[in-house]
């Protein structure tokens, strides 16, 4: 298997993954899978800059929170079990605690990621 062959496998299984959380946090299958993975990069991407920024003593930590009711309106109105928004911005911002028991990427803390770049 090639590089490509094995980033197109890991998200797959990622969007797979998905779906299955936004079947646990909603009880409803997801109309487009590939769609919510797109809107969670594009989320984790502002909200990795705006961590980024308040590392370097800028930024609004309530300008977190517009991130957080964005994912809450792509899983229906529900935020899923153990979300957060990591604050350290060596890492990815949206994230699901360790205690939860789904099939996600995780980091070298234990804790899984929502939209991981592959």
């Amino acid at each position: 298997m090639n590089k490509k062959e094995l980033q197109a496998e890991l998200i797959t299984r990622h969007i797979n993954n998905l779906n299955t959380l936004y079947e646990l946090t909603t009880g409803e299958k997801c109309s487009n899978p590939t769609l919510l993975n797109r809107r969670l990069q594009q989320i984790e991407r502002k909200a990795r800059a705006i961590t980024t920024e308040l590392n370097n003593g800028k930024g609004d930590a309530t300008q977190l929170r517009v991130y957080s009711d964005k994912v809450k309106q792509l899983f229906n109105g529900k935020l899923p079990k153990g979300f957060f928004i990591n604050t350290d911005s060596r890492g990815y911002a949206l994230k699901i605690s360790d205690k939860e028991q789904i099939n996600l990427h995780r980091d070298f803390g234990g804790y899984y990621i929502l939209a991981p770049l592959y």
